[in-house]
């Protein structure tokens, strides 16, 4: 992730930002492939038209038997209906296109955690989006 967000900070010239707090007990779990790339992708791609700095947030740590992992960022949020959609992990059409990422990492969760895993995203009171993430560790 951290390759990726460094070729994206270049790519739009310093008006992107990633902070990550990660516990060191939380960053020797096993959490799906791509998951939390995935998230950091969608807030690159949809949260903001960079007329303001992106800032995402990516921090995970130990909670009792579980791993949260929680992503955010300070751009635009999302729409209600789509929001509601991503969150019954139904799939998303958008101007004729349909968006499966989302949907395909909670199947892959479920796949492995099975209903031990959830993943909730909600529009942060403060703007943008918070994704948490939580795996059994």
């Amino acid at each position: 992730m951290l390759n990726y967000m460094a070729i994206q900070k270049f790519r739009f010239a310093g008006a992107m930002h990633l902070q990550c707090e990660i516990e060191p007990e939380a960053e020797i779990s096993m959490v799906p492939a791509m998951c939390v790339l995935t998230f950091v992708e969608n807030a690159i791609k949809y949260s903001t038209d960079f007329s303001n700095d992106l800032m995402i947030v990516v921090s995970a740590k130990v909670e009792g038997d579980n791993i949260k992992i929680e992503i955010q960022d300070n751009g635009e949020g999302i729409e209600e209906n789509i929001l509601k959609k991503i969150n019954q992990n139904e799939k998303i059409v958008k101007n004729d296109r349909e968006h499966i990422g989302i949907k395909n990492i909670v199947d892959r969760m479920h796949m492995h955690y099975g209903e031990a895993a959830s993943v909730k995203v909600t529009n942060r009171d403060s703007g943008g989006v918070s994704v948490v993430i939580n795996v059994p560790k």
